[in-house]
C-alpha cells in the first residue's frame, strides 16, 4: 500500500461539467494506464493539494473510487494550474503496473551541511532531481546526498549516488550533483575606484593627455 491516498468520484465529461466541478471545489481528473480504459474522475481540491505537496510526481499514491470496489496505485503524472489563482485545474493519474519497471523523477535531498569542515566553503547544488528506473515497490522517496565529509574543491557526480537496491539512475554519470565552492570575492565598483583615485590625486583611468 502506498503512503499517500486519494478518494475520487466518477464525473461527467465536457467543459461545462468541468467548470461546474471547479466551482464546487473539485478538480477534474483522468485515470489511465496499461490494461485499463481511462476513467474521468473528480477529486477534492484540498485533498489533492495536500497529497501533491508531499508526494509530488515521484511517490506512489493509492486512489479509491467512491461507490466502487476499486483501488489503484498511481503516479501523479501531470497537474494543470490556473495561471493567476494557482489553483488546480486538472490532474492526470497514471496507473502503475506493480510488476513492471517504471521511469520516474526522484528529488535529491542534501544533508550534513552543518557537519562540514569549517573551511568557508559553500554548498552549491547543481542537480535537484534525477530520473530513475525501477519496480514501483523500490521507488525511493528521495536520494540522499551527505556532504558532511566534503571540502572546498570537492564535487559529487551522478555516478557517486547510491539510489538503493534495484534502482537504476538514467542521468549521465558525469553530471555534477553538488560541489563545495569558495565564496565569490566581493566586486569592486568602478565608482569606488574613481573615488580612491581622486583622493590620492591619481588621474582617472579614462583620462587622456590633451
Amino acid at each position: 500500500m502506498a503512503e499517500f491516498t486519494l478518494t475520487a468520484t466518477p464525473r461527467a465529461t465536457g467543459k461545462a461539467a468541468a467548470r461546474q466541478l471547479r466551482r464546487q471545489g473539485q478538480v477534474p481528473a483522468v485515470l489511465y494506464g496499461p490494461g485499463m480504459e481511462s476513467q474521468t474522475l473528480a477529486i477534492d481540491h484540498q485533498m489533492l493539494a495536500r497529497v501533491y505537496e508531499q508526494a509530488g510526481a515521484s511517490q506512489l499514491v493509492d486512489v479509491t473510487i467512491a461507490g466502487r470496489d476499486e483501488r489503484y496505485t498511481v503516479l501523479i503524472k501531470d497537474v494543470s494550474r490556473h495561471p493567476v489563482r494557482g489553483t488546480y485545474d486538472h490532474v492526470d493519474l497514471y496507473r502503475v503496473p506493480m510488476d513492471r519497471p517504471i521511469v520516474a523523477r526522484v528529488p535529491i535531498r542534501i544533508q550534513g551541511r552543518d557537519q562540514r569542515p569549517n573551511d568557508g566553503g559553500l554548498v552549491a547544488e547543481r542537480l535537484h532531481e534525477v530520473e530513475v528506473r525501477c519496480l514501483p515497490a523500490h521507488l525511493p522517496e528521495a536520494i540522499v546526498v551527505d556532504v558532511s565529509g566534503m571540502a572546498v574543491g570537492d564535487t559529487l557526480y551522478v555516478s557517486d549516488l547510491q539510489p538503493g537496491e534495484g534502482v537504476e539512475i538514467l542521468d549521465a554519470p558525469d553530471e555534477p550533483v553538488v560541489a563545495i565552492v569558495e565564496p565569490a570575492a566581493p566586486a569592486v565598483e568602478e565608482a569606488e575606484e574613481t573615488e580612491a583615485a581622486a583622493e590620492t590625486g591619481a588621474p582617472a583611468a579614462e583620462e587622456t593627455e590633451a
